[in-house]
């Protein structure tokens, strides 16, 4: 099974049961907790999802993590039973698809936007108004600043790319030029 598939089939059963629950941010903040834990923490990681680690050790690593952690208690089980379907690796997986779908319920798209150099506030808000109008969709969106653009920005929303940069006008000339047109 594709690795994707995975992790989209848990947490879609977990966006269902929040929904069920009215608790769509709080599993999305804890699980998106846990994935950074085992992320920020690989020796944790490594020893949850390891083979040679006997399958009880395992699971009273991981209880002693949820009882630090004190998550709501179905995500303590939703917790417990991807660790003993062996499919712990898949967690942060997991955590990108719930906060796609809690997304999607909302009516809300992620966006990443890298300019040349920092955005002032007005820059942002222009720009998120910009992508709102063009999608439809209320837009969350996360800046960063990359020079090797040399002016422009790139914009990244969903699977969609708005690349406006100034390196990447330059490299389509470029190509033109090399193949003589």
């Amino acid at each position: 099974m594709i690795k994707g598939s995975i992790a989209r089939r848990y947490a879609k059963a977990l966006i269902q049961l929040a929904q069920e629950e009215d608790k769509i941010g709080l599993f999305g903040e804890e699980l998106g907790s846990m994935a950074r834990l085992l992320e920020e923490v690989p020796e944790l990681f490594n020893s949850l999802r390891n083979p040679a680690v006997p399958k009880e050790k395992r699971r009273e690593i991981m209880e002693a993590v949820l009882d630090q952690a004190q998550p709501h208690p179905y995500m303590r089980n939703f917790m417990l039973l991807v660790l003993d379907r062996r499919r712990i690796e898949h967690l942060p997986g997991m955590a990108s698809s719930y906060l796609d779908y809690a997304d999607e319920l909302e009516g809300k798209v992620r966006a990443r936007v890298t300019s040349a150099m920092p955005l002032d506030s007005e820059k942002v808000e222009n720009i998120k108004a910009t992508l709102q109008d063009r999608i439809g969709k209320t837009v969350v969106l996360e800046t960063g600043a990359n020079p090797g653009l040399i002016a422009g920005l790139v914009a990244q929303v969903g699977n969609y790319l708005f690349d406006y940069s100034l390196y990447n006008q330059l490299q389509k000339v470029r190509k033109e030029l090399i193949a003589g047109r």
